[in-house]
């Protein structure tokens, strides 16, 4: 016969001191690009969240596709990272160019 299960106990014994390790790390927030992707219809409900560690965050649906994104749509997923990837360091090559001529 098995022995008993293990494998939650631990995960949870970690949550008090998670929550205080995310609440400290909150106080600073996120500058680096977040991009969230998503199935059809939930960006616009589940970016606000995340844009209070992320103010800069921006969010995409990927239309005709569900939870399992890069399954069911993997070509519209990595051109959605890819634009956003080239806008980010398009913005930043330029924000280094007009900053070195001033």
């Amino acid at each position: 016969m098995p022995g008993p299960q293990r494998l939650p106990g631990p995960l949870y014994r970690t949550k008090t001191q998670d929550e205080a390790d995310n609440t400290r790390l909150q106080e600073t927030l996120l500058t680096i690009p977040v991009r969230m992707i998503t199935q059809a219809g939930l960006a616009d409900m589940v970016l606000p969240p995340l844009q209070d560690p992320a103010p800069h965050a921006t969010s995409a649906d990927v239309p005709r596709a569900g939870h399992f994104l890069l399954h069911q749509a993997p070509d519209r997923v990595l051109a959605g990272l890819v634009a956003r990837i080239e806008e980010y360091f398009d913005s930043r090559v330029l924000d280094s160019l007009a900053e070195g001529s001033s």
